[in-house]
């Protein structure tokens, strides 16, 4: 195939701009899955999660769970809280498009707060469940839990 110096360079030309559509196509045509975001950001990590008044807490590989009494403590072994605070670390919200009456989000049924490694407060949200469907206030505004469900993210006892 021969081809002029004139028309390689508009293959070339051609093929970058086709590389850098394909490259940057998340961004030149978002959906609205951007505006979902994730509880926990990638890369960090949890170190302490605290639903209502249990608490579950890294120490070196393992965990500690505490609860105000014995009763309150679930049946749960490492591996089930290794899974519970990874569904933490996989949850996302995604804007509501409902807005719920006032006294309905001022009392949140489960009130969680996470703390990631090397920051120095934690994350406060409060969970609720309307009509069937899973509600997060998180930062003075109103999400749906969009993955994954509410009774994923709760241990067995809350």
């Amino acid at each position: 195939m021969r081809l002029s110096q004139k028309a390689w360079n508009n293959v070339l030309i051609f093929s970058m701009l086709i590389l850098i559509v394909v490259l940057n196509y998340d961004r030149l045509f978002e959906s609205d899955e951007s505006s979902s975001k994730p509880v926990v950001s990638e890369g960090d990590f949890i170190v302490s999660l605290q639903i209502n008044q249990m608490t579950f807490e890294r120490i070196g590989t393992g965990w500690r769970v505490t609860a105000p009494s014995a009763d309150l403590l679930p049946d749960m072994q490492s591996d089930d809280i290794d899974r519970l605070v990874a569904q933490w670390q996989r949850a996302i919200l995604a804007p509501s498009p409902v807005i719920l009456a006032p006294e309905i989000t001022a009392s949140p049924s489960y009130l969680v707060s996470i703390s990631v490694a090397g920051q120095p407060s934690a994350q406060i949200m409060g969970l609720l469940e309307v009509e069937g469907v899973a509600y997060v206030i998180y930062e003075g505004e109103l999400y749906l839990l969009d993955f994954p469900t509410m009774a994923q993210l709760l241990p067995p006892t809350a």
